[in-house]
């Protein structure tokens, strides 16, 4: 089982559902990716969206980093009921919305608030799902947003870039971490 990286609930585990239909982020790189946001902004500025939630595990973490909330979408009843475990089991019903629908769905019909916003994708890898959350992002022009994508190294992103800054690029294993946020960020560190 994961644990948590660090933070207010460092050390406690995520329980994930069996089998290879969940690939929950490996720890060292859930904690590359919040020392990295962390060296850059403040983390409790920020509402977090883990928009292809699986196991939870990067919300979990952004929520033991000190982020404001975490929305969690998950369209699969599996996984959803697995987040359901986890949010009662670390006790973090304050910080936790879950929301059982299509991530890509839910972004077309959300409008994202003026507050700012981190979005975790972590999408099965090979299908765009990547590429497509980053383009309708963008459509709704926020300026506050920060998105990491986990994505297999060999796979191409292919979205409408001009909108976002690619600030770093890290690769784990089979895996390529990267970074963007809107071309205009209020809230760095």
């Amino acid at each position: 089982m994961p644990r948590i990286t660090a933070g207010s609930l460092k050390n406690r585990k995520i329980i994930c559902p069996e089998g290879l239909e969940v690939r929950p982020s490996l720890e060292k790189t859930r904690a590359m990716i919040f020392n990295s946001l962390n060296s850059r902004f403040d983390l409790a500025d920020f509402r977090v969206v883990d928009l292809f939630a699986g196991s939870g595990a990067l919300g979990f973490e952004a929520i033991s980093w000190g982020v404001k909330d975490c929305t969690f979408v998950e369209k699969n009843q599996n996984h959803f009921n697995n987040l359901q475990k986890n949010v009662k089991a670390l006790e973090v019903e304050n910080q936790a919305r879950l929301l059982h629908q299509d991530g890509l769905t839910w972004l077309k019909k959300a409008s994202l608030s003026p507050e700012s916003t981190l979005f975790l994708l972590d999408p099965p890898y090979g299908l765009g799902l990547a590429e497509q959350a980053l383009d309708l992002i963008a459509e709704q022009n926020p300026t506050d947003v920060v998105v990491v994508v986990e994505r297999g190294k060999s796979e191409e992103l292919n979205f409408s870039e001009s909108y976002w800054d690619h600030f770093k690029s890290k690769k784990f294993g089979k895996s390529l971490i990267d970074f963007y946020m809107t071309l205009k960020q209020t809230h760095m560190t």
